[in-house]
């Protein structure tokens, strides 16, 4: 169930549900703060309207009946957040047998602090066998 923070898909890959946005009025008559917080990575549509949406079911438009702002549907990509040791794997066969004079290999998987794929590296891991 991808952690309670959305559902997997056939492939097995979360995907966020959809989320609500705290809407605030800032100092300014006429203009508002929106904040959310998504931690699934990927690629989203963001609706910023006026009136009602389903969150309900999973509708292609879930704000059909509002009025959708200038721009609106917006894309937005979450990308993954920092390394996490603790969240990322570690498989492979170099693992738990090897012998002597041949390579022995295994894969470091990087994720994130949400369990997300990190897209990028350059983190400084260590091995040491004792």
């Amino acid at each position: 169930t991808c952690g309670g923070r959305g559902h997997c898909n056939a492939n097995g890959d979360c995907i966020l549900d959809k989320i609500h946005a705290a809407i605030q009025r800032s100092q300014y008559s006429s203009e508002f703060l929106a904040e959310y917080n998504a931690t699934i990575s990927g690629t989203y549509a963001l609706f910023v309207v006026y009136g009602q949406c389903s969150f309900e079911a999973e509708l292609p438009n879930p704000c059909s009946g509002a009025m959708p702002a200038k721009g609106s549907p917006y894309t937005v990509t979450i990308v993954p957040t920092s390394f996490s040791a603790e969240n990322s794997e570690v498989i492979g066969n170099g693992l738990t047998i090897s012998t002597s004079g041949i390579l022995s290999t295994f894969l470091i998987r990087s994720r994130d602090t949400f369990g997300n794929l990190r897209s990028i590296g350059g983190e400084s891991l260590r091995i040491l066998l004792t």
